[in-house]
C-alpha cells in the first residue's frame, strides 16, 4: 500500500481531519484497530542500520548516546519487555489480504 492509500483507508478524513479553523492538523486512526494500528510504530526501537543512514542523510543526533538514552526512556514509559509477539501486525494484515 502507498502513502496516500494508507492515509486514506487509516486516518479519520482521509488524513485531512483538523480543528474547525484548520490551524491544527489531527491524525487520528479510523480503522478496524483506529489509533492502535496509526500509532503502533512507537513500540519499535529504531534499528541500528536506519539510524546509520539517517547520521549519513546529515542528523548525527540519531547515532549519538542522546537519543539512544531517549529511546531507553521511551521503552520505560511503554513499560516494553523486549519480548516479540510470534504473530506480528504485518502477518496479520497480509492473513486478511489488507496489503493488496
Amino acid at each position: 500500500m502507498d502513502a496516500l492509500r494508507g492515509f486514506e483507508r487509516l486516518y479519520a478524513e482521509s488524513g485531512n481531519a483538523a480543528t474547525w479553523d484548520r490551524s491544527v492538523n489531527l491524525l487520528a486512526g479510523e480503522c478496524l484497530g483506529g489509533g492502535t494500528v496509526v500509532n503502533y510504530c512507537t513500540s519499535f526501537r529504531t534499528p541500528d542500520d536506519v539510524r546509520a543512514e539517517w547520521a549519513a542523510a546529515g542528523v548525527p543526533w540519531f547515532t549519538q548516546d542522546e537519543y539512544t538514552r531517549s529511546l531507553d526512556a521511551c521503552a520505560r514509559a511503554l513499560r516494553q519487555s523486549g519480548a516479540q509477539s510470534h504473530f506480528g501486525a504485518r502477518a496479520g494484515c497480509c492473513s486478511v489480504d489488507f496489503y493488496h
